[in-house]
């Protein structure tokens, strides 16, 4: 902080044609003394909003952090998922939540970055937890519940106008798994054939106070050895140092290539291969990669 009061002060000084080595007239000084009290306490000032900030962003990044399942693991499903969050915090969202024989599985990103993100994070992980385990509802009514709870917290409470994106899946027992929701697209690798993009063509939540009816529930049916991938626009949206995505096509020639392998070596070579292409860390980054066993 010092060091920046030193290079203001002789900012100041060169700029009013002063030697900074011989200091200013006194006559000069009754001039530049306002002139150096209103920057001081400006500089001042942004020290404390940088540093409140970045106390908000290590805070943000806990919850975003602490929110994470510490069990993968069902009955008749294994998953693997990681989420690398971006030096600035943004609203990347996965659960995986084991109710009896039946695992759900959920992914998202909220809009926007910091510790109101993270707070909108906390709510969504604490609403759809409970609402899975109120019975056997389908996907979109959960996701329905779960946008009730947000718009009316986000928009009356809050007087913010934050949204996000949320694919809801429950996987069963025997296979069949119903998702409802609107996020990036899902990919299923069949065991021995080829990898389908899967759309999500729901809708968002917090953008209206009522969503019934504008998700509707799909379901594929999974065999052994069929494998899901979800992920983030983190992946996908990547960019090397040409400004070229990703994209799909390089996610899936991983995917590809590592057909077989355990769960968390296709988590791990699709974050390896992002970070191998992409110049920089831009936004966070996750991958849920869930098999049918």
């Amino acid at each position: 902080m010092t060091d920046d009061l030193h290079k203001l002060l002789r900012r100041h000084l060169q700029s009013a044609g002063i030697d900074p080595a011989t200091g200013p007239t006194p006559e000069a000084w009754a001039k530049l003394l306002p002139q150096l009290d209103r920057a001081y306490r400006e500089a001042d000032e942004d020290h404390v909003q940088r540093d409140r900030l970045h106390k908000e962003l290590v805070i943000a990044q806990v919850v975003q952090t602490s929110l994470l399942p510490t069990e993968h693991e069902g009955q008749h499903f294994k998953v693997a998922a990681t989420l690398v969050p971006a030096d600035e915090v943004g609203g990347d969202y996965y659960d995986v939540i084991n109710v009896g024989d039946t695992c759900w599985i959920a992914i998202g990103d909220v809009a926007g970055h910091g510790l109101r993100t993270a707070m909108i994070m906390l709510m969504v992980q604490s609403i759809v937890a409970a609402a899975v385990r109120l019975g056997h509802m389908p996907p979109s009514e959960v996701l329905t519940s779960v946008n009730r709870a947000l718009w009316d917290n986000i928009r009356k409470r809050l007087g913010s106008d934050e949204h996000m994106t949320c694919t809801l899946l429950r996987c069963g027992p025997d296979g069949r798994v119903a998702f409802a929701g609107a996020h990036e697209e899902m990919l299923v690798c069949r065991a021995g054939g080829e990898c389908e993009i899967i759309p999500t063509p729901g809708t968002w939540l917090g953008v209206l106070p009522d969503i019934t009816g504008k998700n509707q529930d799909r379901e594929l049916q999974l065999r052994p050895g069929d494998t899901i991938v979800l992920f983030t626009d983190g992946v996908t949206e990547a960019r090397d140092a040409h400004k070229r995505q990703f994209g799909m096509e390089r996610l899936i020639e991983v995917v590809d290539r590592h057909r077989g392998a355990p769960l968390p070596a296709i988590r791990d070579a699709i974050f390896g291969a992002v970070e191998q292409f992409r110049d920089a860390l831009e936004d966070d980054t996750t991958v849920v990669v869930a098999a049918y066993a």
